[in-house]
C-alpha cells in the first residue's frame, strides 16, 4: 500500500510543471501580451491614420485658391473682389460647410448600422466594411469634377469613418490587458493625430498639429498611471485658458478689416498649440477610451454606437454652424466654446468615476461606489449581486 501511494505520488510529481517549465510559461504569457498589444495597435493604427488624414486634408484643401475656384467659386470671388467683407465672414458659405460636415452626418447614421454589423458578425466585419467604404469614397473624391461628386465621396468617407470609429475603440478596449487598456486605446487617437499631421504636411504643415500628436503620445504613457480624471481636468483647464485668451486678443486687436500684428499672430499660434496639446492628452483620446470601457457586455456594441453617434452629431452641428457663428458672434465664438469647456470639465470632475486598471468585467463596481451614480444603479455589492443570481 505504501509503495502504491509512493508510486502515485511519483506520478503526480512527474505530471507537475517544473520551475523551468513554469518560467517558460510565464515568459510565453508575456510574449503573448506584448504580441497582442502590438497587433492591437497595428489594427487600430491604420483606421486612426485614415480618420485623421481625412480630417486634416479637408481643412487644408478648403483654403486652397485652386480648390475654391473649381468647386466653390462664390467663396473665391468674395475673397478676391469683396473688399468690404468682414475678416470673420470670408468663408461663410453653407455649401462649403456642407462639404465639410457631410462626413459627420454620414458617420452618425453609419455608426448605428455598424452596431448591428458588429453585434451580428463581429468587430472584424465592421472594420472591413468601414475600410471598403472609405476606399470607394476616397476614389470618388479624387475623381470629382463637380460639387455633387465631391460631397458624395465625402459621405462615403463618413460611412467608413462611422464603421471604424464604432468598432476599433471597442475592439482595442476589449482585447487589451486592464493595466495597459488606456495606453492601447489612446493609440487610436495618436494615429488620428499622425494622420492629421500627415495631411497637414501635405498641405504645407502646421505646428499646432505636431503639438497635438506629441501630447497624445504623452497621454498614452501616463493615462494608466495618473488616471483619466486627472488628464481630463488638466486638459480642460488648458483648453479654457487658450480659448479665453484668443477671444480677448481678437476682441481687442482684430477688427472687421485689416489684420493682426506679427507679434499677436504668433501669440495666437502659440495659444492654438496649447489648446490642441490640451485636447490631445485629454478629450481627444479619452473621448474614445471612456465609452469603450464603461459599458457591460450585453449593451456594449449598441452603447458604443450611441456614443459615436452623439460625437458625430455634435461635430456636425459645430462644423455646419461654426463659420456662420464666427461671422455673427465674431470673437465671442471663442468665449462661447470656452463656456462649454467649463461645463465639460465640471461634469467630469463631479460625475465621472475613475476607471484606470479596472477590468471591464468588473466596471460596474466603480458606478456602485460613486457618490452620485450609486443612487441610480444601487450600492449593493457587485459580488453579492452575482452570488444572489447564481443561487
Amino acid at each position: 500500500m505504501g509503495r502504491a501511494q509512493g508510486g502515485d505520488m511519483e506520478e503526480y510529481l512527474e505530471c507537475q510543471p517544473t520551475t523551468k517549465q513554469t518560467m517558460l510559461h510565464v515568459e510565453g504569457t508575456w510574449s503573448n501580451i506584448i504580441s497582442t498589444s502590438v497587433g492591437l495597435q497595428h489594427r487600430g493604427m491604420d483606421r486612426g491614420i485614415i480618420f485623421g488624414y481625412d480630417i486634416g486634408i479637408s481643412g487644408g484643401v478648403t483654403s486652397m485658391p485652386s480648390f475654391l475656384e473649381k468647386f466653390f467659386p462664390e467663396v473665391s470671388r468674395k475673397m478676391k473682389e469683396d473688399t468690404n467683407i468682414s475678416n470673420y465672414c470670408k468663408f461663410d458659405s453653407q455649401l462649403l460647410t456642407t462639404f465639410t460636415s457631410s462626413l459627420y452626418i454620414a458617420g452618425l447614421v453609419a455608426s448605428f448600422f455598424a452596431s448591428a454589423v458588429t453585434a451580428t458578425f463581429g468587430r472584424r466585419a465592421s472594420i472591413l466594411v468601414g475600410g471598403a467604404a472609405f476606399l470607394v469614397g476616397a476614389a470618388l473624391g479624387g475623381a470629382a469634377t463637380n460639387v455633387l461628386m465631391l460631397i458624395l465621396g465625402r459621405v462615403l468617407l463618413g460611412v467608413g469613418v462611422g464603421f471604424a470609429n464604432q468598432s476599433v475603440p471597442l475592439y482595442l478596449s476589449e482585447m487589451a490587458p486592464p493595466r495597459y487598456r488606456g495606453a492601447i486605446s489612446n493609440g487610436f487617437q495618436l494615429c488620428v493625430g499622425i494622420g492629421n499631421l500627415s495631411a497637414n504636411l501635405i498641405n504645407f504643415g502646421t505646428e499646432k498639429i505636431k503639438a497635438g500628436t506629441i501630447s497624445t503620445f504623452i497621454s498614452m504613457l501616463v493615462v494608466d498611471k495618473v488616471g483619466r480624471r486627472v488628464l481630463f481636468t488638466i486638459g480642460g483647464i488648458q483648453m479654457l485658458f487658450s480659448q479665453v485668451i484668443i477671444g480677448a486678443i481678437m476682441a481687442t486687436q482684430l477688427g472687421d478689416e485689416g489684420g493682426l500684428s506679427k507679434g499677436y499672430a504668433y501669440l495666437i499660434l502659440v495659444l492654438i498649440c496649447i489648446y490642441v496639446a490640451g485636447f490631445g492628452w485629454s478629450w481627444g483620446p479619452l473621448g474614445w477610451l471612456i465609452p469603450s470601457e464603461i459599458f457591460p457586455l450585453e449593451i456594449r456594441s449598441a452603447a458604443q454606437s450611441v456614443s459615436v453617434g452623439v460625437n458625430f452629431l455634435f461635430t456636425f452641428i459645430v462644423a455646419q454652424s461654426f463659420l456662420t457663428m464666427l461671422c455673427h458672434l465674431k470673437f465671442g465664438t471663442f468665449f462661447f466654446f470656452g463656456g462649454w469647456v467649463v461645463v465639460m470639465t465640471l461634469f467630469v470632475y463631479l460625475l465621472l468615476p475613475e476607471t484606470k486598471n479596472m477590468p471591464i468585467e468588473q466596471m460596474e463596481k466603480v458606478w456602485r461606489q460613486h457618490w452620485f451614480w450609486k443612487r441610480i444603479v444601487g450600492d449593493m455589492d457587485y459580488e453579492d449581486k452575482t452570488r444572489g443570481l447564481v443561487q
